[in-house]
């Protein structure tokens, strides 16, 4: 579907503020997922009301073709959230530090998100990207659940993560399923849980 086209953007605005009615009333929603559906900054302009208020628990999407400024504009309307709990954000080029920093850090705003998955987000094609995520983490006690699947995650990347482990942060599980991490980079992060007593 063309959702992303003029002529929809009436519907969007329609969708965005029966969703917040719905929180109004105090209708909880499990899920809200939009997978592969085009969000330009003009639909997310839309949906940012909604989505500071929605009582969402998880929001799901994939493959929006989401930019830097969508990003950025996404991750403030979550972080006001009161409701939400886990987003997954995938199949996202997230190519941007700046991108990435919006995420994951610190909300000035007693938000419940505690699972963030990255699955698909050619993190490890930039090694900048792992350093400020891992960063930006350490300064946040919120995300408990990490998942950094299939994102061309190799040696380099693996003595950040392995770093970052060693400090005991808060994070309870971390998948890393489908990367690109030998032996030696496994003996590496596994060797860092010595001094992990949080990692589940």
């Amino acid at each position: 579907l063309l959702l992303h086209q003029d002529w929809m953007l009436p519907l969007w605005r329609e969708f965005s503020e029966a969703l917040a009615r719905a929180s109004a009333r105090g209708v909880a929603i499990a899920c809200l997922s939009m997978g592969h559906v085009e969000l330009p900054i003009n639909v997310l302009s839309l949906l940012a009301p909604a989505l500071k208020v929605a009582q969402i628990k998880l929001l799901h999407l994939k493959n929006n073709g989401l930019r830097r400024d969508g990003i950025i504009l996404l991750s403030k309307s979550i972080q006001m959230n009161q409701s939400l709990e886990r987003l997954a954000l995938k199949e996202t080029h997230l190519l941007d530090v700046g991108c990435v920093v919006s995420l994951v850090e610190p909300s000035r705003h007693d938000n419940r998100l505690r699972s963030l998955s990255l699955d698909k987000c050619n993190i490890g094609l930039k090694g900048s990207l792992m350093s400020t995520l891992l960063h930006t983490l350490s300064l946040s006690n919120n995300i408990r659940n990490l998942s950094l699947a299939h994102n061309h995650i190799g040696a380099n990347e693996s003595e950040m993560i392995a770093s970052y482990l060693a400090t005991n942060p808060p994070i309870t599980s971390l998948d890393l399923v489908g990367n690109l991490l030998s032996d030696a980079d496994v003996v590496l992060i596994t060797g860092a849980l010595k001094a992990n007593t949080t990692l589940r």
